[in-house]
């Protein structure tokens, strides 16, 4: 499919797909990724990955996705969750140092080895 037959088959099936999904009471945006998932190299290879019209759509996409996503967001909650946040990442990455500190010398590598 070429141009706008491409563009018109996956607007129509990210509509329907997030349509369903709203009837379904699930995120409306899940929906529609998994119709432009559906249609796309992945499963059924309706749409050329190469278009150009495609990609540029894409990128603007994802642009207005960020901006939503950043108008949406309220610093107070943002403040309030980096707290919990840091301990939890922080956490998280003796965790992993310690553990891979005991595992892979049992695959018999060094310490150096282990520590990258």
């Amino acid at each position: 499919m070429e141009g706008f037959q491409s563009l018109l088959v996956l607007m129509v099936v990210v509509w329907v797909s997030g349509k369903v999904f709203r009837y379904l009471s699930l995120p409306v945006l899940f929906g529609e990724l998994l119709g432009g998932l559906l249609v796309g190299p992945v499963f059924l290879n309706l749409i050329d990955p190469s278009n150009e019209l495609i990609h540029s759509l894409a990128e603007l996409g994802v642009f207005f996705l960020m901006l939503h996503t950043g108008l949406e967001t309220n610093p107070r909650n943002l403040f309030k969750a980096s707290k919990k946040s840091f301990i939890i990442a922080v956490t998280s990455l003796i965790v992993m140092y310690s553990l891979s500190l005991i595992v892979i010398p049992y695959f018999g590598f060094n310490l150096q080895e282990s520590l990258f």
